[in-house]
């Protein structure tokens, strides 16, 4: 055999594939879990909007963006020379 042949042999093969009873409805309830699960992570987008809307959280996370940003400068001046 030519290997046209069979590459146009191995493609009508995998072209005919039967698609499962039920296959859509499992596709359809692994995005739901999925988007259940995407929505109750720890660091969402909610929750860092319900931290910041506390009175002492904004300038907390300022103040330890600071000292984090200090401590890479620190770290960059102290191991570049």
């Amino acid at each position: 055999m030519k290997p046209e042949e069979i590459y146009d042999a191995w493609k009508k093969r995998k072209s005919e594939i039967q698609i499962s009873p039920g296959f859509s409805e499992r596709v359809m309830n692994q995005i739901d879990y999925y988007e259940q699960q995407r929505s109750t992570r720890l660091f969402s987008r909610e929750f860092f909007a319900a931290l910041i809307s506390h009175r002492f959280a904004k300038p907390a996370l300022i103040a330890g963006s600071l000292v984090i940003g200090i401590c890479r400068i620190l770290f960059v001046i102290r191991f570049s020379f």
